[in-house]
């Protein structure tokens, strides 16, 4: 699981259009960014939980987190032929 952790890393992807598959910001966190990053998510179809922060500690892998992290969606795999490897015709 690729997770990203901190508020600029989550914003920039909300922003970019990049595919994530939930937001977890630790309980008591609030503010504006809090609400920037909410208003985003739902914007995007992104469902946000609130957890415990021990909880983001863990799902994040970091202590380093300020309370918000997102995990990234996985991205498909891509058939050989598709990034030049072999020929189709193989």
């Amino acid at each position: 699981m690729n997770w990203l952790a901190g508020f600029h890393a989550v914003e920039e992807a909300l922003t970019a259009g990049r595919a994530l598959d939930r937001i977890v910001i630790a309980r008591g966190r609030h503010g504006e960014r809090v609400e920037r990053v909410a208003q985003l998510a739902k914007s995007r179809h992104v469902p946000v939980r609130f957890e415990d922060r021990a909880q983001v500690d863990r799902l994040a892998g970091t202590r380093e987190h300020q309370g918000i992290a997102a995990l990234a969606a996985a991205q498909p795999a891509l058939a050989l032929a598709a990034v030049g490897l072999i020929s189709e015709n193989e």
